[in-house]
């Protein structure tokens, strides 16, 4: 487990000094290969003794195959030597002031705003808005810290993987998620999505199911692997029912985006408005609003109250936006920021 791991490395750095940490590092890491190789290897051994399918076995080796290759890229950067780059640190370090702005200057100022709209006298364009605000503040926090992360390892000669690609410039929510903490969609994939999908109770339910609904049933794993996938990812940030209600809006859009791919179809060749040149903006733009309705869930505990704050949309079209502690010039910065 990771904390195993982690509390070997300060252990280890405690008992032998701070220059002997990387050594034991990397003996945990070997460790760690060995164990994974020689469970892999087991575990084929088994299933091919007993007749299991090929996918499962494919599935399990390119997993494996996954951790090995993931901990074979990063060593050497961890473990070699990094000579002098003046021009590598620069960039590193100006990634890093760029991450602290968006933390500093724009996420901890419009959390004033956002704290102050999540009172219950603030509904209708209110609530919009906040969905708006909290939307700028989750990213610039979010990415703030990521920013900082990876300038400072740039700095010192190591090059972490993007967790963010411009997330609000994609066009539907499957795209958004490809887009948006993209570590943690990967490992959902590998340790969730995958295993679910190619699991024997998951292919005898396809397997019946194709029988009754041919096309249904052969899209039905991936189905029911997004169902677990998003439910654990709902759990991955919080044991509550508003999150457990964000993961599985995910999905549902997700899943009905993908049933309704043939009317969409049918749609476009009628009226072609999807070769204008205004219509990619406005899929930007109803991903935006749609991820926020979604995301603003994050807030509400009392889910019953995120319904009544989404079922007042259109009740009021004030917005006090001078009474939410910020000035004239706070929204100015964070006009400019944004």
């Amino acid at each position: 487990m990771l904390w195993r791991r982690v509390f070997v490395f300060i252990k280890e750095a405690e008992d032998c000094g701070c220059k002997l940490l990387m050594r034991g590092i990397h003996r945990t890491i070997s460790k760690q290969l060995f164990f994974r190789c020689n469970a892999g290897l087991k575990f084929l051994h088994t299933n091919v003794q007993f007749g299991a399918t090929g996918p499962v076995i494919i599935q399990r080796v390119n997993v494996l195959l996954k951790q090995i290759l993931h901990t074979v890229k990063l060593a050497p950067q961890l473990f070699g030597e990094h000579p002098y780059n003046g021009k590598q640190v620069s960039l590193g370090l100006q990634r890093m002031l760029w991450g602290y702005f968006k933390k500093l200057v724009i996420a901890d100022r419009i959390a004033v705003a956002v704290l102050a709209l999540r009172g219950p006298e603030h509904t209708g364009l209110s609530f919009f808005v906040l969905t708006c605000f909290y939307a700028i503040q989750i990213y610039g926090d979010f990415t703030g810290g990521i920013d900082i992360a990876i300038g400072l390892s740039e700095a010192f000669g190591i090059s972490l993987p993007e967790n963010f690609i411009r997330p609000f410039f994609s066009k539907n929510i499957a795209e958004y998620w490809r887009r948006w903490h993209i570590t943690l969609g990967e490992w959902m994939k590998e340790y969730v999505f995958y295993p679910v999908s190619v699991s024997t109770p998951m292919r005898k339910l396809s397997k019946s199911a194709r029988k009754r609904w041919p096309k249904f049933g052969k899209r039905l794993p991936v189905y029911a692997a997004s169902f677990a996938t998003w439910f654990c990812t709902g759990i991955w940030h919080g044991i509550t029912p508003n999150f457990l209600l964000w993961g599985m809006m995910n999905c549902t859009i997700i899943v009905l985006s993908e049933e309704l791919t043939p009317l969409y179809e049918k749609f476009h060749n009628r009226f072609h408005w999807k070769q204008k040149s205004w219509y990619g903006a406005f899929e930007m733009l109803r991903m935006f609003v749609l991820m926020n309705l979604i995301r603003i869930v994050d807030l509400f505990p009392n889910v019953g109250e995120y319904f009544r704050r989404l079922g007042s949309l259109f009740s009021s079209f004030r917005v006090p936006f001078l009474d939410l502690g910020l000035t004239g010039h706070d929204y100015g910065i964070l006009i400019f920021g944004v």
